[in-house]
């Protein structure tokens, strides 16, 4: 057998792996670094598969992903184990990750970029913010079907004794009902023991590259020194995965994101997971009401045009799936009422033009 039969056979077994869990992909390349290691000091495009929905304890329900958050472990420090260096060889500190930057989806509406302080390192300067967390958000992936998360990181170069880092990224899938999948390796103050994966959590490797950086001369390494590994702190895991956690009481901005304590309201454009009022366009996850244009899953009353998922009361244009009531043109699946033109599968009255599968009463057009 040949060196690439050899490499192609070992690609497809490499690809059937932890196909249950949120994973990375294993790369499709054929290079000396397969499955899930990357060459330090390179730039890695990685894939994280979400493989499954949420499901109720006996699997005999299953909820859609609506949102992923994922957390990456970038303030670990890693003295004497990871360095950065700019193009006349001065060193730097060295972080898991740098410069972390996502690719576009069509299955999540939003993609939400966190940054905070971490210790320096060199990527186009000096620098001590980077990318702490991603959220994609406003999404739908069904059970039945798969969704890979792509985004680009720098990698450092190893030091030391370390020949292999394993870098773990905590990600926790936020399904339709407020049901959970958090792919953590142990419990925390916010994920408890019931939503966490034990002893797992999505990781790739970076591997030393020992012909051009081997291990310093007359070092004797152990093996427990060969190996060093990354992982988010609690702290860090608390923060940044759940969705509503990063905000201010009463923001009046646009840009208003995870206000999980607002009492009051978030007024100006692009307000996510308010508790209260949202009043703005493009509203997500109102608890109260929430007024304006594109806005998703109020509990109470969202006004505007393209909302979704309201459970109380939707008044304007292209409303979808609302419990109670919907008032505007192009509403579909109103379990109430809905005075409106082009209404589908009203469940008990439609007074309009264009209406079709209705359970109750349905007047011809006006002639």
């Amino acid at each position: 057998m040949s060196t690439k039969t050899a490499l192609l056979f070992a690609s497809l077994a490499i690809s059937t792996q932890a196909w249950g869990h949120a994973s990375f992909a294993p790369k499709d390349n054929m290079d000396a670094y397969t499955d899930r290691a990357y060459k330090e000091g390179s730039a890695a495009y990685l894939k994280l598969t979400i493989a499954h929905s949420c499901s109720n304890e006996d699997k005999s329900e299953y909820y859609p992903t609506r949102s992923v958050s994922v957390v990456f472990p970038n303030t670990i420090d890693l003295s004497g184990q990871a360095v950065t260096t700019n193009r006349d060889g001065d060193i730097f500190g060295g972080n898991a990750m740098m410069g972390i930057k996502p690719r576009v989806t069509r299955s999540f509406r939003k993609i939400k970029v966190f940054k905070g302080d971490v210790p320096e390192f060199y990527n186009h300067g000096a620098k001590n913010r980077d990318v702490r967390a991603l959220h994609w958000t406003r999404g739908w992936v069904e059970n039945d079907k798969y969704e890979v998360l792509e985004f680009r990181a720098s990698l450092p170069k190893l030091e030391g004794c370390v020949k292999k880092l394993r870098v773990y990224t905590p990600t926790v899938q936020h399904c339709l009902g407020g049901h959970t999948l958090a792919w953590l390796r142990t419990p925390t103050a916010m994920f408890a023991e019931d939503v966490i994966s034990p002893d797992y959590a999505p990781y790739f490797d970076i591997i030393r590259d020992e012909e051009n950086n081997p291990l310093p001369a007359g070092a004797t390494c152990s093996e427990e020194e060969m190996t060093a590994e990354a992982y988010p702190s609690d702290s860090d895991i608390d923060t940044y995965l759940p969705l509503g956690d990063h905000g201010h009481n009463g923001n009046h901005n646009t840009d208003n994101t995870n206000d999980g304590h607002a009492g009051h309201g978030g007024m100006g454009s692009d307000n996510d997971n308010t508790g209260g009022m949202s009043m703005g366009a493009d509203n997500d996850n109102a608890d109260g009401m929430s007024m304006g244009a594109d806005n998703d899953n109020a509990g109470g009353m969202s006004m505007g045009a393209d909302n979704d998922n309201a459970d109380g009361m939707s008044m304007g244009a292209d409303n979808d799936n609302i419990g109670d009531m919907n008032m505007g043109s192009d509403n579909d699946n109103a379990a109430g009422t809905r005075p409106a033109d082009d209404n589908d599968n009203g469940g008990i009255i439609d007074l309009s033009n264009d209406t079709d599968n209705s359970g109750g009463l349905t007047p011809p057009p006006a002639i």
